[in-house]
């Protein structure tokens, strides 16, 4: 109840909560392996986009997690190749 009481207090939505425990989540990820955290931060934030979708919920931040997320698998995807010496 205390953890209720704090969350209606603070005006924060439940989206943005779920959101921060994805972005936690795939810090711990990024710790050990940052293309791992990378992809469970795009599969996560997917996965909760259309369960929120569904339910006619603010979508927003998923959406620019989503977009931030691929747009770093790209970048460390294209790191890793120039390291390996393929490509370009």
């Amino acid at each position: 109840m205390i953890f209720d009481d704090l969350i209606v207090n603070m005006g924060v939505s439940l989206e943005t909560y779920i959101l921060l425990i994805i972005i936690l989540g795939s810090i711990i990820f990024m710790a050990v392996d940052f293309r791992l955290g990378i992809i469970m931060m795009f599969i996560l934030s997917s996965s909760f986009l259309l369960i929120l979708q569904t339910f006619n919920r603010n979508i927003t931040y998923y959406i620019y997690t989503i977009i931030i997320s691929f747009i770093l698998l790209t970048l460390s995807l294209i790191i890793s190749n120039k390291k390996s010496g393929g490509g370009y």
